[in-house]
C-alpha cells in the first residue's frame, strides 16, 4: 500500500537591508567680538588705517559678531554664516560694485555660504563663498593666537568666492585646487576668473608646513590685463605640553 507523504515546506524571503547613511549633523552656533581701542595717532575720522581690526579710534563698538549653522556628514558639508561688525565694513570695502546686485552693501552680509559634496573617498567638492585657501590667521579673532593681525593676514584674501577641490592623499598630506571669482572679491569685476592651490603636510604630530598659491587677473574690464601670481611657504610648530614626576 502506498501512502502518501506531505511535505510542508517554508521558504523565507529576506530583502537585503542596505547600510543607512547617517543623518549628517546640523550644529548652531554664535559669536561677538566687542573691544575699545586707542590709536595714539588719533586720527580724525576715527578709522584707524592699514587694519581691518579695532578699526575705530576712541570707540567701543562690536568687531565681529556672526551666527551660523554648520552641516556635517559623511557625504555632505557645508555652513552658512551671516555677520555685521567694524571689520566686516574695513574688510569688505573693496568688494567691486559692477551693476546694481553686487558690491559691499550686498555681500558683506555673507561670512561663508558653502555647500561641499563628498565624490569619493577622501575626495570632495566645495562651491560658494569659504574662506580662503592663503594664510595662517583666521578670520574669526578667537582662533587667532593675538587679538590683531599681521600685514601678511590683513593683505592677502580672507574669503573666496568660487569651486574647490580638496584631496586628502594620505594621513599626513592634503592637496587643494579652487577655481574663483578673484583676489579676495565675491563679485566678479572681468571676464576671467583666478586659480589657487594649496598643499598641507603633517609629517608629525604637532607640526605642519605647506604651500600656497594664486594665479589671476584682477582688473576691470576696459584696462590692461595685470597678472598677480602669489606663492607662499608657511610652517606651524606647536609645541607639546612637558610633564613633571614628582
Amino acid at each position: 500500500m502506498i501512502r502518501p507523504i506531505l511535505v510542508l515546506s517554508t521558504i523565507v524571503l529576506v530583502a537585503p537591508v542596505a547600510a543607512q547613511t547617517p543623518v549628517p549633523t546640523v550644529r548652531l552656533g554664535a559669536f561677538a567680538d566687542a573691544y575699545y581701542a586707542w590709536d595714539v595717532g588719533r586720527p580724525a575720522l576715527r578709522d584707524r588705517a592699514f587694519a581691518t581690526q579695532a578699526v575705530r579710534h576712541d570707540e567701543f563698538n562690536i568687531n565681529l559678531a556672526h551666527i551660523e549653522a554648520t552641516v556635517s556628514g559623511e557625504r555632505v558639508r557645508g555652513r552658512f554664516a551671516l555677520q555685521a561688525g567694524t571689520a566686516v565694513q574695513a574688510n569688505y570695502a573693496g568688494e567691486p560694485a559692477i551693476g546694481a546686485n553686487s558690491g559691499p552693501s550686498l555681500s558683506r552680509s555673507i561670512q561663508e555660504a558653502v555647500v561641499g559634496v563628498r565624490v569619493r573617498p577622501g575626495l570632495w567638492v566645495d562651491g560658494g563663498v569659504f574662506f580662503s585657501h592663503i594664510g595662517q590667521e583666521s578670520w574669526i579673532s578667537r582662533d587667532n593666537p593675538t587679538y590683531t593681525r599681521s600685514f601678511t593676514a590683513e593683505y592677502t584674501p580672507y574669503y573666496s568666492s568660487g569651486v574647490k577641490v580638496t584631496w586628502a592623499a594620505s594621513p599626513k598630506i592634503t592637496a587643494q585646487l579652487h577655481l574663483l571669482n578673484g583676489w579676495q572679491n565675491i563679485s566678479e569685476n572681468n571676464e576671467r576668473k583666478a586659480v589657487g592651490a594649496r598643499i598641507d603636510w603633517n609629517p608629525r604630530a604637532g607640526i605642519a608646513l605647506g604651500w600656497a598659491g594664486f594665479r589671476g587677473d584682477e582688473q576691470p574690464e576696459g584696462r590692461a590685463r595685470r597678472t598677480r601670481n602669489f606663492h607662499q611657504l608657511f610652517a606651524r610648530l606647536e609645541p607639546r605640553p612637558t610633564s613633571r614626576c614628582g
